[in-house]
């Protein structure tokens, strides 16, 4: 699939399949997977990779009126991101990136997640490899995966959560969760000040 013609964006907005995917995008346009009126979910089944050059967008994109169930991407194959996956919607709007093939799959990411509405659901018995270091936007949801980074680090944001883990679902290897720390330190009563 090549984003190639003068339009602003294109979008999805029913239930489809693919094989393999490939977005290049010449004129900065985004591809947007993506409820309409209702709060339906529209899903994009990929049954083999998924490849973002630089210039591309994916947008998962929800309900922008009332909250609920967003845009969704099922992944069977590899991840390739160079681009940018990125989510909108209504607030309390989920767009979920589900990772569940059957055979172990690998995530290389020197493009950007983003969105603060944008949930990376594990959920490949056979694992995931991460190739690439990753920072994830916004929840982790562990279902029956052993997700390994080892050597690259994933990272989640401040604020953000994670569900399920257990022995069979898990990260092997590092992991960094930011948090917002307000520290408060006694100073001296003397006023400086600073040029």
């Amino acid at each position: 699939m090549e984003l190639s013609k003068s339009v602003s964006s294109y979008f999805l907005n029913k239930d489809i399949s693919f094989n393999n995917v490939t977005f290049i995008s010449n004129i900065n346009s985004a591809f947007r997977v993506r409820t309409g009126a209702s709060v339906g979910v529209s899903t994009m089944t990929i049954n083999g990779d998924l490849t973002l050059s630089s210039t591309s967008t994916v947008e998962l994109t929800g309900n922008t009126v009332t909250s609920g169930n967003g845009g969704r991407i099922n992944l069977k194959g590899n991840l390739i991101n160079a681009g940018t996956i990125t989510t909108t919607g209504a607030a309390g709007t989920i767009n979920d990136f589900e990772i569940n093939g059957t055979t172990n799959q690998s995530l290389s990411n020197t493009g950007t997640f983003s969105g603060t509405r944008l949930l990376l659901i594990m959920n490949n018995a056979a694992g995931a490899t991460l190739n690439t270091p990753l920072t994830l936007p916004y929840n982790l949801t562990l279902q029956v995966e052993k997700t390994t980074t080892a050597p690259n680090l994933l990272t989640m944001i401040a604020g953000s959560s994670y569900t399920g883990g257990s022995i069979t679902s898990f990260i092997d290897g590092p992991m960094k969760k930011l948090v917002i720390l307000i520290l408060l330190f006694p100073l001296e009563q003397e006023v400086f000040m600073l040029q």
